[in-house]
C-alpha cells in the first residue's frame, strides 16, 4: 500500500505541476469536471501529445534519504516526472523517470543531436520511480546547454522534455552532487 501512495503522490505532483504551468483550472485533472454539452465526457488529448505539449519547468533541490543527502534535478511532463539524483561526494549519477515504465527496462536518454546514452533500469522499491544508473556527467552537461531531451524504453514508451530553464537547475544539482 505504501508504494501504491507513494506512486499515486508523484503522480498527482505531476498533475498539480502541469495544471500550475498552463494555467488551467482545476476542473482539467479532477474526475468531477462538467460534461460537454452533448452530454458526453470532454475529448481527452492523448499522452504523447499531452508530453510533447507542456511547457518545462526544472527545479533542483535537496532531501535527507535513508543514505544520508540527496540532490535532485527534476521537470515534470504532464504526469511524468524525469530527472536525476545523486548523493554529494559519490559517483553514482542516477536518472529518474516516473509513471512512463513498467517493470525492468532498458532506456535510451538523449539530448538533441548529441550522443545518446543506454542503461538499464527498473522500479525503485523505495522511491516507486523507475532509476537508471551508469549514466555519464556529460549527460548533465548536454541537458544544461540542450534544448530537447528525450528518454525513450525499449518498448517504444517515450517522454520529451524541454530543457528551457534546466542550466540552472542543473548548474545547482551538479554543485550539490561534487560536494
Amino acid at each position: 500500500m505504501n508504494d501504491a501512495f507513494k506512486r499515486c503522490a508523484l503522480d498527482l505532483r505531476g498533475l498539480q505541476s502541469k495544471t500550475e504551468q498552463d494555467g488551467s483550472s482545476q476542473e482539467v485533472t479532477s474526475p468531477f469536471g462538467s460534461a460537454s454539452p452533448a452530454g458526453q465526457p470532454p475529448a481527452q488529448p492523448s499522452v504523447s501529445s499531452q508530453l510533447a505539449a507542456a511547457p518545462s519547468d526544472w527545479e533542483f533541490y535537496t532531501r535527507d534519504e535513508d543514505w544520508g543527502p540527496t540532490c535532485f534535478a527534476q521537470t515534470h511532463r504532464g504526469i511524468v516526472m524525469v530527472g536525476f539524483m545523486g548523493s554529494p561526494g559519490k559517483e553514482d549519477l542516477v536518472g529518474f523517470v516516473s509513471s512512463l515504465f513498467s517493470g525492468e527496462t532498458r532506456a535510451t536518454w538523449h539530448v538533441d543531436d548529441k550522443p545518446a546514452y543506454v542503461s538499464d533500469g527498473g522500479e525503485s522499491d523505495y522511491l516507486g520511480w523507475h532509476e537508471f544508473g551508469q549514466l555519464p556527467m556529460e549527460l548533465l552537461d548536454q541537458a544544461s546547454e540542450g534544448k530537447e531531451m528525450a528518454v525513450t524504453g525499449g518498448s517504444g514508451e517515450r517522454v520529451v522534455v524541454d530543457l528551457r530553464g534546466a542550466a540552472e537547475a542543473v548548474s545547482k544539482f551538479k554543485a550539490c552532487f561534487n560536494k
